[in-house]
């Protein structure tokens, strides 16, 4: 078996990435959108893209609407996207390496 020697105190993990899409409320249908990305920690990659979804679409899901725009290799940036034609709550989500692996999803957002 084993024993334990000892162990740290309590520490918090510190999330330091960000993605931020603006406006966030009373956004029109096919408004131009911003997502602001600050992702330190998120190894990138040239596939890694943006892309809007449904706020309550399954974190894994292929269901994105409208189009997905590459994000480049640089650690931070701006993006514009397009919202969708119907209302309703949405997110914008970072995906890595060209796959459906969410890394960040910003903050809701609404189309009226």
């Amino acid at each position: 078996g084993f024993s334990r020697l000892g162990e740290s105190a309590p520490f918090d993990v510190a999330d330091n990435d960000s993605l931020v899409v603006t406006p966030s409320a009373d956004v029109a249908r096919g408004a131009t959108l911003t997502a602001a990305f600050d992702l330190p920690s998120v190894e990138r990659h040239g596939r890694d893209w943006l892309a809007v979804y449904a706020a309550d679409a399954p974190a894994d899901s292929y269901a994105y609407v409208g189009r997905c725009v590459y994000a480049g290799t640089d650690c931070a940036g701006r993006i514009a996207l397009v919202a969708p034609d119907k209302p309703g709550a949405y997110v914008v989500r970072f995906m890595t390496r060209g796959s459906y692996v969410c890394a960040k999803q910003s903050n809701a957002f609404t189309v009226v």
